[in-house]
């Protein structure tokens, strides 16, 4: 996530941003759309430019045959094939180099990036609903609705943001949802270039054929487990669902992020309590959307919003701290970070 401005004489000759993935990088789409000679002038850029040869050459070729007389740069790109080389080259080239200004809004927005370098894994957040006890259900089983329209239609925009959505399969078979996401507004070319995941933890390969899941774009993947007949798994992908085959009869969560880790650079869970325990328990928990409403359900078998293993006091327990807070008509949303 790069945006970059060029200033010259005070004014914005240029702006720019990386659109998708193998496109040009945000300085080069800058030179590219500047309205004046961008010799002499002022790049102020979120992260530094690269110094090798990926999808694209090097942009610091490019901004040093450029002309430009300084670059302002948020943070330093922590992949090792960067790792402050970028700032080097331009520093040698007789470029002013200044870093370190609005680092850590530079951080916050490219947190799934910084976590699939430093990590080896896609960025990871939980997503749940529940009233002020923290029931995500009633003691019936019953959860429409819990949250109202308004914090809903947020949790379908907040789906778009995350290169993939996880459920479980006991989600899918009493639910049926059809997980989908609803995008901003921006152009269609744009959507277009958006590839999008549907996750589905299911150990024995029972999703259903004929399940909402199914419809719209985005690419379905199971993930199964050996036990899982091969006859089944061979229908889902006649279906057109990938198929990844991670452990013998529960699904290895850290084999499933390393085999998603290519493609998927950010993961949305939206499974029930024993799905967000599993992930809770692995320690695969960097961002938690806590969506609440206030009601309070009670009832001793009324479910929580996080089962699995749990862990054994207070003292040991996973500490979260408060990122960012919403009011979404009568519920509220609270976002927390695992540090």
């Amino acid at each position: 996530m790069v945006g970059a401005v060029l200033v010259k004489d005070g004014r914005v000759i240029g702006e720019g941003w990386h659109r998708c993935f193998g496109g040009d990088h945000a300085e080069v789409d800058a030179l590219k759309h500047a309205k004046a000679s961008p010799r002499g002038s002022t790049l102020y850029i979120n992260l530094e430019p690269c110094s090798h040869f990926g999808k694209t050459p090097p942009c610091v070729d490019a901004l040093i045959s450029s002309g430009i007389r300084k670059v302002v740069a948020a943070m330093p790109d922590p992949n090792p094939l960067v790792s402050g080389q970028g700032f080097s080259l331009l520093r040698r080239a007789g470029i002013k180099v200044e870093v370190g200004r609005m680092k850590s809004e530079s951080q916050e927005l490219n947190l799934s990036y910084l976590t699939w370098i430093k990590k080896g894994r896609p960025l990871i957040a939980l997503k749940a609903g529940q009233s002020l006890d923290g029931k995500i259900s009633s003691r019936t089983g019953r959860s429409k609705w819990i949250t109202g329209p308004d914090a809903r239609d947020y949790g379908r925009r907040l789906r778009f943001m995350f290169d993939a959505i996880l459920a479980g399969i006991n989600t899918v078979l009493s639910d049926d949802p059809s997980l989908g996401y609803r995008p901003p507004v921006q152009p269609r070319s744009l959507l277009a270039r958006k590839r999008h995941f549907k996750v589905i933890l299911d150990s024995r390969g029972r999703l259903p054929l004929s399940a909402k899941l199914w419809r719209g774009p985005s690419q379905v993947v199971v993930a199964a487990t050996q036990a899982a007949p091969e006859s089944r798994l061979q229908a889902l992908r006649r279906r057109g669902a990938r198929v990844l085959v991670c452990g013998q009869r529960r699904v290895d969560l850290k084999r499933l992020m390393a085999l998603l880790r290519p493609e998927v650079g950010s993961l949305l869970v939206e499974g029930g309590a024993q799905v967000h325990g599993s992930f809770v328990d692995a320690g695969l928990i960097d961002l938690f959307y806590l969506f609440q409403a206030p009601l309070i359900l009670g009832g001793e078998q009324a479910r929580t919003s996080i089962a699995g293993r749990g862990f054994d006091s207070p003292a040991k327990a996973l500490r979260l701290s408060l990122a960012a807070e919403y009011c979404l008509g009568e519920d509220h949303l609270h976002v927390y970070r695992n540090h």
